[in-house]
């Protein structure tokens, strides 16, 4: 299994029959194909039962079923937000090297599914964290 690359905007070189699941780039606008393109690329999706992964697919895309729509599966957004909450307390740990994290203040801008999660895991650090200008509990 090599790590072969191919543009699917210039797909006329893909054999699909050989391909079982295709991963697109989260938004999947970056890809930045053309009506004619999409539709090709649809139908042999369709006829080869390929599975699609990615993110921000179009609305009814073909194969994400057997795949995933990364921004629309909760538990695959749930668990981002857990490993983007560690790697930042990680990465703070790392930078603070002298003086630590602990009691560090903390503001949170933006209190998505991320946010909440950062913020809880430097709750248990002893950091304070606020956001949106109300402070949190750790219950974020």
């Amino acid at each position: 299994m090599g790590g072969e690359q191919t543009d699917c905007r210039n797909s006329g070189g893909i054999d699909y029959e050989r391909v079982g699941n295709i991963v697109f780039p989260t938004p999947f606008s970056k890809l930045k194909l053309i009506n004619s393109d999409i539709e090709k690329l649809k139908h042999n999706i369709i006829i080869n039962n390929i599975a699609v992964w990615g993110g921000m697919m179009p609305e009814c895309f073909p194969g994400v079923d057997r795949g995933c729509d990364f921004m629309r599966d909760e538990t695959v957004i749930e668990q981002n937000a857990i490993v983007t909450a560690e790697a930042t307390a990680s990465i703070a740990i790392q930078k603070k090297s002298i003086h630590g994290i602990y009691g560090s203040k903390v503001l949170v801008s933006g209190f998505g599914k991320c946010g909440k999660a950062i913020a809880r895991v430097f709750f248990c650090y002893g950091s304070p964290c606020h956001g949106d200008g109300k402070e949190k509990t750790g219950k974020a």
